[in-house]
């Protein structure tokens, strides 16, 4: 049976939680080390800065003679995604017989979309420094650029706080979306 925190205990865990503590040393593609945030602690940080966050997978495709499988998460706070003013979808592949591990990488993927993630980790000290200042993140940059292209939007000028780019991403993503039902009907 899962322990339900109250909300004095969730504040109070989550003034105590440092995420860089629970940053780990994985080996990168081109063989240098590079830091990483399990998904466990993701998953953790997420239920303590949003208690009524839920996820919805779905299981997009599967090949069991090949073993591959694409699970497909959306993250939003509340009972239900459409009505949600921040969600997130992420998509992950791998084996089907490591489906639940494919499902959750997913959600971390999502996880790092609210701004659960190595560069928000990297990033939080015990400074003063009004959070909403900090600069968006090379990842959250680099999907604005993406969306911005395909829907052959100018992208934006100048700097923009991780609020204005979660703001941007959000209104991409809902233009991106009702772009791609347009050209499916």
């Amino acid at each position: 049976m899962a322990l339900q925190m109250t909300q004095e205990q969730r504040l109070a865990a989550l003034a105590d939680y440092d995420p860089a503590k629970h940053l780990i040393k994985i080996k990168a593609k081109d063989g240098t080390l590079k830091d990483y945030y399990p998904a466990a602690w993701r998953l953790y940080e997420l239920n303590l800065r949003y208690p009524n966050a839920n996820f919805a997978s779905e299981l997009l495709f599967f090949d069991q003679e090949r073993n591959f499988c694409i699970v497909k998460t959306r993250l939003y706070l509340g009972a239900d995604y459409d009505a949600s003013d921040k969600k997130a979808e992420a998509m992950k592949s791998g084996p089907v017989t490591s489906l639940d591990k494919v499902e959750t990488a997913a959600k971390a993927r999502a996880a790092r979309d609210f701004g659960i993630s190595v560069e928000y980790a990297l990033d939080m000290d015990d400074s003063d420094e009004d959070q909403a200042q900090r600069l968006a993140t090379a990842e959250q940059m680099k999907r604005i650029t993406a969306y911005s292209k395909s829907l052959q939007r100018e992208q934006p000028q100048g700097e923009l706080t991780v609020e204005e780019a979660d703001r941007l991403l959000r209104e991409l993503v809902q233009e991106y979306n009702r772009a791609g039902k347009k050209k499916s009907a």
